[in-house]
Parts: structure tokens; sequence; C-alpha cells
């Protein structure tokens, strides 16, 4: 087999109601499948862009769920990534994860925890919240937001980045905060604005509980929402909500009805996290080989014996 990088989808080409393989962007062509179509792209991405709209309707639309989504709207982020002068261990950075609540204790109970949430968000769905309306304002921010440092997780980053280290922080966001966007190369100064003061909401929260990293920064980049969706094909960062009626959905399947051939995997079909992803391809990967296949068990075989090999002699993650 072959992995394709810096090679986007156009969509999933459909020929008598089997996936056959996939259309290239730009015009390189199409590449056929030996047996199936996955995608891991989520129900988004794969029923509103990559599946022509005669054969969602032909599978019997799209699901429920997403359906809802869209009238909800899913949760949306901004991501800020730091960089540091000085090793994780110089600059004594934590392994562990950080949710930052500012002016909340445990004591205050869930309405104060939502209230400390709602500063992310203004009053009316559409309006920018208050910290936005200038850069001052944005220079007083505080908010909630998660942090953490994966190059202290990394036991190799040292030797492959020498003095240097990472921190990456987390808050939710909204698209239309944004204002009028323009293309990828061109946002336009009033998406820089915006972005400029959410660079400082976010550094203010990395400060918050991380002061003597201040003179320390080397950089911060900003990804939104609209990177999201350049990067990923749709401005949500997790996918589909996790709610109750997502996960009691019927019509979120591994399989698409109606177009053979064609499967799904990934957090959409499972649930969002990491270690919940490799569940997710294993459900896909029963549901394409079958469970009576040889190939299947042959690769779970191989899957059981690595995983207990590194969980006997892999020492890299021992604490020296």
């Amino acid at each position: 087999g072959a992995v394709f990088v810096r090679a986007p989808v156009a969509q999933i080409v459909v020929d008598g109601g089997r996936a056959v393989g996939v259309e290239m962007a730009g015009g390189k062509g199409v590449v056929f499948a030996s047996r199936s179509v996955i995608s891991a792209a989520g129900m988004e991405v794969t029923y509103r862009r990559l599946l022509p709209e005669a054969e969602v309707q032909r599978s019997g639309g799209v699901p429920a769920s997403l359906v809802t989504d869209e009238k909800k709207r899913g949760a949306q982020h901004v991501h800020g990534f730091v960089g540091f002068r000085g090793s994780s261990q110089e600059l004594g950075l934590p392994t562990w994860n950080t949710w930052s609540f500012p002016a909340w204790k445990a004591s205050d109970g869930a309405d104060a925890l939502s209230s400390a949430w709602s500063v992310l968000f203004g009053s009316n769905r559409e309006d920018r919240p208050e910290f936005l309306a200038s850069s001052e304002k944005a220079n007083q921010a505080q908010l909630p937001a998660f942090i953490a440092f994966p190059s202290a997780k990394d036991p190799t980053y040292d030797e492959r980045n020498p003095g240097k280290s990472s921190a990456v922080i987390i808050t939710e966001g909204r698209a239309e905060y944004f204002g009028n966007v323009g293309p990828e190369s061109a946002r336009g100064e009033e998406y820089a604005d915006v972005k400029a003061r959410y660079e400082q909401g976010i550094k203010n929260a990395l400060l918050r509980h991380f002061p003597h990293l201040e003179s320390k920064i080397d950089y911060v980049i900003l990804g939104t929402p609209w990177s999201s969706e350049y990067y990923l094909g749709r401005k949500t960062s997790y996918g589909l909500n996790h709610t109750a009626g997502r996960m009691l959905d019927p019509s979120i399947s591994t399989s698409v009805p109606g177009i053979k051939g064609l499967y799904l995997t990934g957090q959409d079909i499972v649930v969002g996290g990491i270690y919940p992803q490799f569940v997710a391809a294993w459900i896909t990967l029963v549901k394409v080989m079958g469970i009576t296949s040889p190939d299947f068990w042959l690769l779970l075989g191989e899957f059981a014996m690595s995983f207990g090999r590194r969980v006997l002699f892999d020492k890299t993650y021992v604490s020296k």
C-alpha cells in the first residue's frame, strides 16, 4: 500500500451503488479502491462534502444527529500553539493537563462553572464576547482554557529540539466572531484584529498558572475555527456533539446505508479522544473484513503481540 500526503480528496466516487475510490482535488485523478473506501473525516465532511448529494439522498439522507448538530451548532475552538526558549526540564513544565476556570472553585457548584465559561460568548447567538471589543479589554481578559505541554510528555523531544519546549492552549470560540473573513491567504484586517485579541486572552490564561514563562515565550501561533475548516473541512473541532440523542441515534453506523463498500471510522462512530479511536478502528475493521476472516484474526494477533512487547519491554516512558 501507499500513504499520500498533501493529497486532499475532492469526493468519494460511487458507481452503481458502490464506493469504488476517491477523486483527488486539483484534477489529480481518481485513486481506485481494491476493496473498500473508509472515511475517517467525520459525519459532517463525509455527508456534506465528500459524497455527491444524489448518493446521500439514495442512502436515506444525512444522520439525524448531524441535522440536529447543524441546528444547534457544534463546539468550535481557538487553539494557541506556544513555543518557549528553554527545555521542559529547565522551565519546570508539568506532564499533566490543566483545566483552568478563573474565579471558580469546586465549592461554587455547577451554575458558577457555567457562568465562568460564559465569558467566551456574547449575550446573543451572533454577538461577540466583551473581551473581543478592544485590545484593552483583551489585555484584561481571563478566559477559561485547557493547557498542556506536549514537549514535557515526549521523552525524545529534547533530543530532537534541544533548548526548546512547547505548550498548547485551547479555548472555545465561534467562526462568526471573526467578522467578514476572506480566503486562506487573505483573511482580512478584522480577522487579524480578533485573532490578536484571542492571542492575548490565551497568553493571559497560560501566565495565570505559569507566570515564570512570560519572558521565555518565543512565538505564539493561533488556529481558529476557520483554520479548522481549511485543514479538517469543518469548523467544529470534535465532530458530533456528545449528547444522549447522538449515542442512541440508529442512523449512525460504520457502514453507509445504500452504498456498498463505504465505511466510517473515528470519533463520530464512538466518542472523541485519543484512545477511543483505536476502538473505532477495530470496530470498522471487523465490519469491513468480517469476524470470521482469517486476515482479521492474524491482524488482531499481531496487534496483541506488539502491544504485549511494548508493555513488557519498552522502557521509553519509564521514569529515569
